[in-house]
């Protein structure tokens, strides 16, 4: 496999610093290393303060998310993540 960057505590705009080379599956398995850390659970606690937004603004939106996650066997905070995932890093 190409050089991989293992610092990930440095970043850009609130995003870790990921570098990586070679093929595409090496790329992708070693950024998928390189991400293995990060804190999911606080991602997704940080998506939750978008709730109220969300639903003011779209009701069955929120509930689509709801479904979302019945569906994908997920938490709903790990749909809302998948919502709102560039936002969640900034809060």
């Amino acid at each position: 496999m190409g050089a991989v960057g293992t610092d990930t505590q440095d970043s850009r705009d609130g995003f870790p610093l990921v570098e990586v080379s070679g093929t595409s599956y090496e790329m992708g398995y070693q950024h998928g290393t390189q991400a293995a850390g990060e804190p999911r659970e606080l991602l997704a606690a940080n998506a939750l303060s978008f709730v109220p937004a969300i639903e003011a603004l779209s009701p069955s939106f929120l509930e689509e998310v709801r479904g979302l996650a019945d569906g994908a066997g997920i938490s709903f905070e790990e749909a809302v993540l998948c919502q709102a995932r560039a936002e969640a890093v900034a809060v």
